[in-house]
């Protein structure tokens, strides 16, 4: 046992509050302001007795409270007990449920869940007792190990793991955990018991690589980044290497505060460098609030401690050059990207082609274009949009028509042959028909005349010219830096999910970050069709922070998605967050929870969260809400019995 048994006796008073606390209560900051004792007290080595009688006030108080921590040999040893006597210890709490268990031969996953949710329920109102705890994580084990093919299911685990941590059997969650990672089950609770690791005190030879992550994304989460730097370099002193996933999540919350220069030091510090998507990040956070005159000296920097730009690396300096009107660096940049052997992204030959046109050098838009072409980047209907823009903008209509027919060659439009193309064009322009007309001047003087065409008639636009200017130059300002917000509404509006997603990867891939209207228009749509549920799962571990500020009327569909597929647990935790936060629960997400507790057989616990849920809203009257619980729960009863 590390440092002063008084401070490890307080850590597991303040630790008995933690674990009491709701999932969706921001317990990270608890674990901040604990995590300065970790690092003081985890130097000492000092070894002292630790029996009550040499303790005084709270520390003697506390020992006598919690003798698990401190006498092992209180604890029985059940590695050696039968599944009869495992469940004996325990039937006093939850004797239905025993004797459900002990008449099978072999018990089933479910089985064993539903045990754990009415013992989780029951020592909720009685309290935890360790002996008991232990004695379930007995049966827990022996199904494991007795029964052929039995595999638990991934809330079990999480709600094993969240009693072992209530009672101080951290060693067995972490026995636990490993085992589940190793079967590549991911568990909420691991980030919670990753923050109980450090409070207590572990040696971080003994800490897995989970565990040490977890710890790195809840102290950055909860903007502790000088806190989560300190535990890197103490990670390192046991010569545990930070993984890209922590490197990230450090390099995120430097980017949050503007502070690079820390972020630097940081990296030097410990002498590495970022992998490519951080170091993007990076880039773009410096080229948005400093220009690209201030990202340089970083970008050299991060590239002489080891950080390999890409392709997208040199695109972001590029884009923002040209929107700084810095001709002349954007192609030093892209100079540089091809001497590297680099292709560029189809985002930057578009960046070049419009930077080319706001300088007035239209003829150099085609040398670009047909670059893009022999390099073997295949244009998009963006990269013709902007050619029209910008040769409309130069008066130049006959390269217009050209690339018309060339976009109806590639199948991006549909041209008739009676069509005139350069109405097509003002069309893909997103200009009414015939609301800009090109006419010929045959006034005395060419009064109206604005350019002349090959033959030296005199032309002019017959429409408003302040539009009709500020929409190609918006059109060519647009493509500067990648617009994947517009994206990817656009295709969330079209139902195409899949391309929604495509875009949101690649707007992470390009620095950028999705902010809480794109969680909340993804998590919509994806909720919506109820077929993407990983991927709303992979968007709520990476953005939980946002993901719990979307509105009510998205957490509702998105409670419905998790409960239409049975994931229980999911749905529960959707619903919890909303009720802490006073969100309307509709009528369709009842039914979805309900629904899928049922399905289950999960009648006992379905009844009691219910009737907890209903105390908590109050937000109608209790019998009302009641007995529409009631007739949800008969009516998917009579539906599964049917």
């Amino acid at each position: 046992m590390r440092g002063s048994i008084t401070t490890i006796a307080l850590y597991n008073e303040l630790l008995q509050v933690l674990s009491t606390s709701s999932l969706h209560k921001p317990h990270i900051k608890q674990v901040g302001s604990l995590y300065s004792l970790f690092s003081s007290s985890s130097s000492s080595t000092t070894q002292v007795d630790s029996s009550p009688n040499c303790f005084k006030g709270i520390a003697q108080s506390v020992i006598l409270r919690c003798p698990q921590y401190f006498d092992k040999s209180k604890v029985q040893d059940f590695a050696n007990a039968s599944l009869k006597d495992l469940l004996s210890e325990i039937s006093g709490l939850v004797p239905r449920l025993t004797r459900r268990v002990r008449r099978v031969s072999e018990p089933k996953p479910e089985d064993v869940l539903e045990l754990l949710l009415g013992f989780e329920l029951q020592c909720g109102k009685v309290g935890f007792d360790t002996r008991k705890v232990e004695s379930l994580w007995g049966v827990f084990k022996w199904v494991s190990e007795k029964v052929e093919g039995f595999k638990h299911e991934p809330q079990s685990c999480e709600v094993m793991a969240s009693m072992l941590v209530r009672v101080g059997l951290i060693r067995e969650v972490d026995v636990l955990l490993s085992t589940m990672v190793s079967q590549g089950v991911l568990l909420g609770s691991g980030e919670i018991f990753c923050s109980y690791m450090v409070e207590m005190g572990f040696d971080l030879r003994d800490v897995k690589k989970a565990t040490f992550e977890g710890v790195i994304r809840l102290l950055c989460r909860d903007g502790k980044i000088q806190e989560a730097r300190d535990f890197v370099k103490e990670a390192m002193a046991f010569e545990i290497k930070p993984s890209n996933l922590v490197l990230n999540e450090v390099a995120y919350g430097y980017c949050e505060k503007k502070d690079f220069d820390d972020l630097m030091s940081f990296y030097a510090e410990i002498k590495c460098a970022p992998e490519v998507v951080a170091g993007n990040r990076v880039m773009h956070s410096l080229c948005s609030h400093f220009g690209t005159r201030r990202a340089e000296p970083y970008l050299q920097e991060l590239e002489l401690l080891g950080f390999n730009p890409d392709e997208v690396t040199f695109g972001i300096m590029i884009g923002w050059s040209y929107r700084e009107r810095k001709l002349k660096n954007a192609f030093l940049y892209l100079s540089e990207m091809l001497r590297r052997h680099l292709n560029p992204h189809v985002c930057t030959y578009n960046a070049l082609i419009s930077g080319v046109f706001m300088e007035g050098m239209w003829k150099h838009a085609g040398e670009v274009f047909a670059e893009m072409v022999d390099t073997g980047t295949t244009p998009d209907l963006s990269t013709f949009r902007f050619l029209l823009a910008g040769y409309c903008k130069a008066r130049q209509f006959d390269e217009a028509k050209r690339i018309v027919f060339d976009m109806a060659s590639h199948g991006l439009i549909q041209l008739s042959s009676d069509e005139d193309p350069l109405t097509k064009a003002f069309m893909v322009l997103g200009f009414k028909p015939l609301a800009v007309t090109l006419k010929r001047d045959n006034d005395v003087g060419f009064a109206k005349t604005e350019f002349y065409d090959n033959l030296g008639n005199g032309l002019y636009l017959d429409t408003d010219l302040d539009e009709y200017e500020k929409r190609m130059t918006g059109i060519l300002e647009d493509c500067m830096v990648p617009d994947y917000y517009s994206l990817i509404k656009k295709e969330c509006t079209r139902g195409n999910l899949k391309g929604a997603l495509v875009s949101a990867d690649e707007m992470i891939r390009w620095g950028q970050d999705l902010s809480l209207s794109m969680i909340s228009d993804l998590l919509k749509g994806l909720s919506a069709s109820y077929s993407h549920t990983k991927e709303i799962t992979s968007i709520v571990d990476k953005k939980l922070h946002l993901v719990n500020q979307v509105d009510q009327e998205t957490l509702n569909f998105f409670a419905q998605a998790y409960g239409k597929k049975g994931l229980t647990h999911n749905t529960k935790i959707v619903v919890n967050g909303m009720i802490e936060r006073h969100l309307k629960i509709n009528n369709e997400t009842c039914s979805a929870l309900v629904k899928a507790f049922c399905k289950k057989g999960y009648f006992v616990y379905c009844k009691t969260y219910i009737l907890n849920m209903i105390l908590k809203l109050r937000s109608e009257p209790f019998g009302s809400m009641f007995c529409r619980f009631c007739c949800l729960i008969k009516s998917h009863l009579c539906y599964i019995a049917s």
